[in-house]
């Protein structure tokens, strides 16, 4: 049986594509960059039947790709993490 690719493996596969590609233009070390940058849902974790657990992160791929288009080439990852979290800052919170 052929495989049927829908419209939203076509989006993934091009928000995945442009994510890769911002990032390597940025100079984005994203290893060193996930555990700096605010959660949008805690990771969730299950206990399997063997004994394994499971942890399931969420991923904001359209929200890391509309911070990294605004970065200009070589910005690199401090500066990746910083605009990324600024997009969470409480609007009503008092200034620092």
């Amino acid at each position: 049986m052929p495989e049927h690719k829908s419209q939203d493996d076509d989006v993934v596969e091009a928000l995945t594509a442009e994510l890769l590609a911002q990032i390597v233009r940025v100079g984005v070390d994203m290893r060193a960059a996930s555990p700096r940058m605010h959660e949008i849902v805690s990771p969730r974790e299950t206990d399997n039947q063997d004994g394994t657990t499971e942890v399931v992160f969420t991923v904001d791929a359209s929200g890391i790709v509309e911070t990294l288009r605004k970065l200009p080439d070589g910005a690199g990852t401090d500066a990746f993490v910083r605009a990324y979290n600024a997009r969470f800052l409480d609007p009503d919170a008092p200034a620092s």
